[in-house]
């Protein structure tokens, strides 16, 4: 048995698991690691599972069979959780050996109160052993109200009573400083490590969260760990690995401190922020700004907006929510689009017309690009291609393009290509990208459209017909990428650019090959949007903070009106010459 430790408070909930495995092959503790904590994160709860006992069966350590028992699994509650695993850990330890002690830990926040599950077939949740190996697991509840309970599973005699008195009063009176406490838990690991050399590690993962969903994970040691996440069933990291791979190489990543959000909340959002307009660098002619309505859950992003004004993007429905498809027919009025029944979505351009295009999460977990009229009715044009697909840019005709993925199930970006909806007919993908993958990111009103196609670190632009695609050449040879951003009608393309030596710039290539920077480097800066050559915007980090700023064609930048004390990010520019954006604190 090792050593996992759990702290229930009623503000946070801490848990500390050691790497050491017990290896039923070998029949003892093995020097090797492993990570051994599963997190949950579920639209009304996140939680976590640790365990202690069995560490690997036959190569395969217990958080992939808990993952398994879970995969897929949506909208489970705390409840179902804790009798997933136990039905399934009482039929998988009979396959294993019913002699062995196993202890599953299942912890989170209900209701925003801390409770805790001892899944076992062999001891209490306050450590005290049953009488004999129980050939099932039993399920206990503990909770704490007003005092930090204590759970020390495994081997429990490792923390003595004053340790574990100590990490009471620490949980009682430090509950502001959670990483005090978090490293009391590596301590009293390193201490357990001492006395049961062979049977506990030295280094541990300790895992924090509180009431309102806030979580903080962190690797105390050198050991590299990877734990298992799973959001509303799916493995996070499982998606996430080839492109790790890709970039980092097997074995050379890891988790060394993080934190995140629960995709859904049950406190209520703070209050609004005050706003105050700075005008300290701005022209303060020009340009107004005007903040767009908020909706509940506090984060809202527009993407793009027609003649008519009308404004499309991303909203937050609840607070920590995620986020989904929107509309603003008015500065001061925010509207939802209907969604696939998923978490999140994002609506990411509209034409004068009124079409919108974007994209929406399935119940399955798939992306699928939509269609929305500006009365709210939907068409999935994405569920024939696929899995996962997303429609990024609308002409005036009505022709669409944005991505597809070519993998029947994995959503990984290595399996993106570019995709093109037109006005007329069927859909077309363009798989033969040299071998990169991409999206196409703009289209004209002659459908010619312009591509970004990633090969490691470097990203090209490519146009398209819908028949003939080809690599733009960069505009110069000491840039690292080209990160197209728009096309012209006649067919220039913008975009970011990114040096050898890491810096940043604008640039234009022309249509008959000739290229022009549009904006100098300069420390700090980045530039976000455009609108053809004669007008570009971005931002530049001043004290701390992104302060917008616009630069017309042959001028020097001009700094925008902006909020004191928030970040600003332009985002799109239209016909018209508005500028949309986000302001964040």
């Amino acid at each position: 048995m090792t050593l996992n430790i759990t702290i229930l408070t009623p503000e946070v909930i801490y848990q500390s698991a050691d790497y050491r495995l017990f290896d039923t092959n070998a029949r003892k503790s093995l020097p090797m690691h492993s990570n051994k904590t599963v997190i949950l994160m579920y639209l009304d709860w996140v939680g976590f599972i640790t365990y202690t006992g069995i560490g690997r069966v036959n190569s395969k350590d217990t958080s992939q069979f808990v993952r398994d028992w879970l995969k897929g699994k949506r909208d489970f509650s705390f409840a179902d959780v804790v009798e997933a695993i136990r039905v399934n850990a009482s039929s998988w330890i009979r396959g294993v050996d019913p002699s062995i002690e196993h202890t599953f830990v299942v912890a989170g926040f209900v209701d925003s109160k801390p409770v805790a599950a001892v899944v076992s077939n062999c001891q209490k949740w306050h450590g005290a052993k049953l009488d004999s190996v129980s050939e099932n697991f039993a399920s206990s509840i503990v909770t704490a109200k007003r005092s930090p309970e204590i759970i020390v599973t495994g081997r429990s005699n490792a923390v003595p009573r004053p340790q574990r008195q100590k990490l009471r009063w620490l949980a009682a009176n430090h509950a502001d400083d959670p990483a005090r406490i978090r490293r009391a838990l590596a301590e009293a690991t390193r201490c357990a490590a001492q006395r049961y050399p062979n049977l506990i590690s030295d280094e541990c993962y300790v895992y924090s969260q509180d009431k309102n969903g806030r979580g903080h994970e962190e690797t105390m040691g050198d050991t590299m760990s990877n734990p298992t996440t799973l959001l509303d069933g799916v493995d996070l990291l499982q998606q996430i690995r080839p492109f790790l791979y890709e970039h980092f190489g097997s074995g050379k990543w890891a988790v060394k401190g993080a934190t995140f959000v629960r995709s859904g909340g049950q406190s209520e959002p703070p209050s609004s922020c005050e706003l105050r307009l700075s005008t300290r660098l701005s022209d303060g002619g020009r340009y107004n700004l005007v903040e767009l309505a908020n909706p509940y859950g506090r984060f809202a992003a527009p993407r793009a907006v027609n003649a008519q004004g009308t404004i499309v993007g991303e909203g937050a429905q609840h607070w920590r929510g995620p986020n989904y498809p929107c509309v603003w027919p008015e500065h001061s009025t925010i509207q939802f689009l209907p969604h696939g029944g998923g978490f999140g979505g994002c609506a990411n351009d509209i034409n004068d017309s009124g079409m919108i295009v974007g994209a929406s999460e399935m119940p399955d977990r798939a992306l699928h690009a939509c269609v929305w009229d500006i009365n709210g009715s939907t068409d999935d044009i994405g569920q024939a291609l696929g899995r996962n697909s997303n429609a990024m840019r609308v002409n005036r005709g009505g022709s669409i393009v944005g991505w597809a993925s070519i993998h029947p199930t994995e959503g990984g970006q290595e399996h993106f290509r570019p995709a093109w909806w037109p006005n007329t007919g069927s859909p077309v993908i363009l798989k033969d990208l040299d071998g990169a993958w991409g999206e196409a990111v703009d289209i004209n009103t002659s459908d010619q459209m312009v591509l970004r196609a990633h090969v490691g670190r470097s990203v090209d632009a490519w146009l398209w017909d819908g028949e003939d695609g080809y690599r733009l050449e960069k505009p110069s040879p000491e840039l690292r990428a080209f990160w197209p951003k728009c096309l012209t009608e006649e067919n220039a393309v913008i975009g970011l650019t990114i040096h050898n030596n890491g810096q940043r710039s604008a640039a234009v290539r022309h249509a008959d090959g000739t290229c022009a920077f549009l904006l100098s480097p300069s420390p700090g800066r980045e530039f976000t949007t455009a609108k053809g050559t004669q007008i570009i915007a971005g931002y530049d980090q001043i004290d701390g903070y992104g302060i917008p700023w616009v630069k017309q064609e042959n001028e020097e930048i001009a700094y925008l009106p902006s909020f004191k004390y928030h970040h600003h990010k332009p985002t799109m520019i239209s016909e018209q010459g508005w500028i949309l954006g986000t302001a964040s604190a």
